[in-house]
Parts: C-alpha cells; sequence; structure tokens
C-alpha cells in the first residue's frame, strides 16, 4: 500500500521492510531478526495508513523521507521523530513531504509492538518513499 522502509537494528540484526513489498537486505540477516516478517508488516500497515504523501508537489514519487522514531514499551512515542537530512536545506515540496510523514508517525502511535522485542523496535529508523507506492 504505502511506499517507505523500516529499518530496525539491535547489535547486528538489521531488518528492512519496504511499505508496499518486503524486502531483507539478505537470508542471514532475515534469519538473524529477532522480529518476525509478520510482526514488521503488522508495523507497516500501521504506519502505512496513516500517511498520504503530498500529492500537489512536483515530482511527488521524488521525494524521500528518513526519520528516526523512539518507542516506549506500548508503543507510545518516546520523543517527537526527527527528519534525518543529508544537510541540504529542503525545498519547499521536501518541506510538505516531511511534513506528512512526521504527522503519520504522530497520528498512527500508539503502535501495536511485541512488547517482548522491544529492543529491536526502540529505536527505528523509517524511509517514506512514495515511488514505491506509485510503481516507479
Amino acid at each position: 500500500m504505502g511506499g517507505g522502509y523500516l529499518t530496525s537494528r539491535a547489535g547486528d540484526a538489521v531488518v528492512i521492510a519496504v511499505l508496499g513489498t518486503m524486502l531483507l537486505s539478505n537470508v542471514a540477516l532475515a534469519q538473524q531478526a529477532s522480529m518476525s516478517l509478520s510482526e514488521i508488516d503488522a508495523f507497516r500497515q500501521q504506519l502505512a495508513a496513516c500517511w498520504s504523501p503530498p500529492a500537489d508537489a512536483t515530482n511527488a514519487a521524488d521525494l524521500r523521507v528518513l526519520l528516526k522514531i523512539w518507542l516506549n514499551p506500548d508503543g507510545s512515542l518516546a520523543r517527537p521523530p526527527e527528519v534525518i537530512r543529508d544537510g541540504v536545506p529542503p525545498s519547499v515540496f521536501q518541506g510538505a513531504a516531511e511534513s506528512a510523514a512526521l504527522r503519520s508517525v504522530s497520528e498512527c502511535a500508539p503502535f501495536s509492538m511485541p512488547v517482548d522485542k522491544y529492543a529491536f523496535w526502540r529505536e527505528i529508523e523509517i524511509r517514506f518513499d512514495p515511488s514505491q507506492m506509485f510503481g516507479r
């Protein structure tokens, strides 16, 4: 449905889920992951339901946003999410995409997550990528 991915790090385990399509960087990482694909997909679905990329932006499918979120054990936000930028000031359209991504995380929280695996999802980087949504 949506288009973005989740990266959760705990030690050497890295899990990547693409909103709309599930990807794992390789089988070894999938086997190391402490969250199951169904648990990652459940998180992806929760977030995708709240995300609407800016439709009026020029080249909206090219606007990608990377967020870092911190969660409490109950799935609520531990602190406000942050945009991770490459140092370039955002354009007006990029700013709108960032606002949409931030809004989607805030509106969707609290997330339903496996409490016993909190160490793997307490800090998450999420990439919102409309090109995945638009099938490009």
